[in-house]
């Protein structure tokens, strides 16, 4: 999947913060390797107007579409606590 986000409408000082955060962004999940976490393989910079993150492709739609279904929610919600519980104990094999 790639998530692509565009610069064009945005001032320098937004562009340049918005780099910033992504490349901090993936220095941390370079190092986050846990079946619950996506996994992101890389970011495309060639066009100055967009930055595109190259990430796994996960079925079911976008986190969006999850938080903003009433019936979803309180199952995602769980889920989502579950996964926050895994990640700070580390992997399990």
């Amino acid at each position: 999947a790639v998530k692509v986000t565009p610069l064009l409408s945005m001032t320098k000082p937004q562009r340049d913060k918005i780099t910033r955060d992504v490349a901090t962004e993936m220095a941390i999940l370079r190092e986050l390797q846990h079946p619950r976490v996506v996994q992101v393989y890389g970011v495309i910079t060639m066009d100055p107007n967009e930055i595109a993150i190259v990430m796994e492709y996960c079925a079911g739609g976008s986190l969006r579409a999850l938080l903003d279904a009433p019936a979803l929610r309180a199952a995602f919600l769980h889920g989502f606590i579950q996964c926050l519980l895994d990640c700070g104990d580390g992997p399990r094999d």
